[in-house]
């Protein structure tokens, strides 16, 4: 009689669940190549890392020149802005300078011009005159030596001696066609007079005259009376 074996299943043996805290945990480095996860990359992280050049310093990551390269270039555009600026700074007072300084020459030419001009006696007219177109431009003393011959008849007929003495000076402003070479100037002028042997009334003139720098020397160019 024989005995009869128990069948055993060959299903494989079932697996009890894993229990939390239960095993070793399995580790990157136990998985075979191809189960390993891939290491996750930092968008952030620099391209380079700052390595020792051997001199105790660290080279600066390529990336952060991305950001001091405008910062650079910021700086030197505002450093040639600064520079530019300042010397049209320097041209504009050098500019104003000069335009004073010309103006302040011009008026004072201007009244001792004023003074010759209009000063005269009848026993030395004709060297008066003469005197007088020195301080003109040569175009303005022509036009001056069309009243001479009339001048000079008057003052001998009469006796005449006349002394001009300026009150006042003033620039007439230039607006925007200001130049250092020629100057617009007002005068205020007394003339005290004398003849036929008598005391005349004194006569106020009030004259523009244009002061022109030619040579170096500041010339009556014309002449308006007001």
């Amino acid at each position: 009689m024989s005995i009869r074996q128990p069948r055993r299943s060959a299903a494989a043996p079932r697996r009890r669940p894993r229990v939390a805290g239960q095993g070793a945990a399995v580790r990157p480095g136990d998985l075979p190549p191809e189960e390993r996860p891939a290491a996750a990359e930092d968008e952030t992280a620099p391209v380079e890392r700052a390595e020792d050049t051997g001199r105790g310093r660290a080279r600066v990551p390529r990336r952060s020149w991305r950001w001091l390269a405008p910062l650079l270039v910021a700086s030197v555009a505002g450093a040639a802005f600064g520079a530019v600026a300042t010397m049209q700074r320097a041209d504009r007072d050098a500019r104003a300078t000069a335009q004073v300084a010309a103006q302040d020459a011009a008026a004072s030419a201007a009244a001792s011009a004023a003074e010759d001009v209009l000063s005269y006696a009848h026993d030395t007219v004709a060297d008066d005159l003469a005197a007088a177109q020195e301080r003109m431009t040569p175009a303005f003393a022509e036009e001056f030596a069309e009243v001479v011959p009339t001048v000079t008849s008057l003052a001998e007929q009469r006796q005449l001696v006349v002394t001009a003495t300026v009150r006042n000076v003033a620039v007439v402003d230039c607006g925007e066609e200001c130049s250092s070479s020629t100057v617009r100037v007002l005068l205020f002028v007394d003339q005290e007079r004398t003849g036929d042997g008598r005391t005349l009334d004194p006569i106020e003139i009030r004259t523009v005259l244009t002061m022109t720098r030619s040579k170096g020397e500041w010339l009556v160019s014309d002449s308006v009376s007001l």
